[in-house]
């Protein structure tokens, strides 16, 4: 997730979301504080969120699941040699 501390350093920010959305994420961006607006929002929304209760809600880009096929795939890896 972006953050304003990343902001001290911008050539490293850069970096690290580049390795993060090419290694990680399969949405390929990093998220923005508006996405967990847009999250927030959908809750609030009587008509949109309004009969869900009691829920996770995984703002990520799909980074647990990248994350989780990677690790996979590294073992899967070292359990064929």
């Amino acid at each position: 997730m972006y953050s304003v501390l990343f902001k001290f350093d911008l050539h490293r920010y850069e970096q690290l979301t580049d390795l993060a959305a090419s290694t990680f994420q399969p949405l390929k961006q990093m998220g923005m504080p508006r996405d967990i607006g847009a999250a927030a929002a959908y809750l609030a929304d009587s008509d949109t969120g309004g009969f869900v209760t009691g829920i996770n809600i995984v703002v990520d880009g799909g980074l647990l699941s990248g994350l989780g096929n990677q690790l996979m795939d590294e073992a899967t890896a070292k359990a064929q040699k």
